[in-house]
């Protein structure tokens, strides 16, 4: 009985050789093909799929942790992300000559977005002498949705 098991074991476990998996027959060629097509669009996709969820997920941290996910997620748009020391909250994004295009500021609120959050950013425009029509960016979310 104990070589019968063994046998049968061994007779299901034979695998292709490497070499075999490569497509030989035209219509093979033709499935391998259309499936390598597939997979390489199921994989743009998922990732654009992916995307959206990483942003929907935002709403749902707490201060530090969304402040370092908004640095992330606008990296991730392909913008050049500078962060300000002195407030964390602070950011700049950057032109391709690495100058400072847009100030940016982060704010989680217990009950939403509250006006002060916009003279916030003022203030800081005004701390770094910039124009009035110098672009500011304001990102802002309730502290807890849950």
């Amino acid at each position: 009985m104990i070589n019968a098991l063994i046998s049968y074991k061994t007779s299901i476990n034979i695998a292709l050789p490497h070499w075999a998996h490569q497509p030989y027959f035209e219509d093979e060629k033709r499935l391998y093909d259309h499936i390598t097509e597939l997979q390489g669009k199921i994989e743009t996709e998922t990732q654009e799929l992916n995307n959206f969820q990483e942003s929907k997920k935002l709403l749902f941290l707490r201060e530090y942790e969304f402040e370092d996910a908004v640095i992330n997620f606008l990296g991730n748009l392909g913008l050049a992300i500078e962060r300000e020391e002195k407030y964390k909250e602070d950011f700049w994004v950057l032109a391709e000559n690495k100058s400072r295009v847009i100030i940016g500021e982060m704010k989680s609120y217990l009950k939403g977005a509250k006006v002060s959050a916009v003279y916030s950013v003022l203030t800081h425009k005004d701390e770094h002498e910039l124009s009035e029509d110098f672009p500011a960016l304001l990102i802002s979310k309730p502290l807890h949705w849950c």
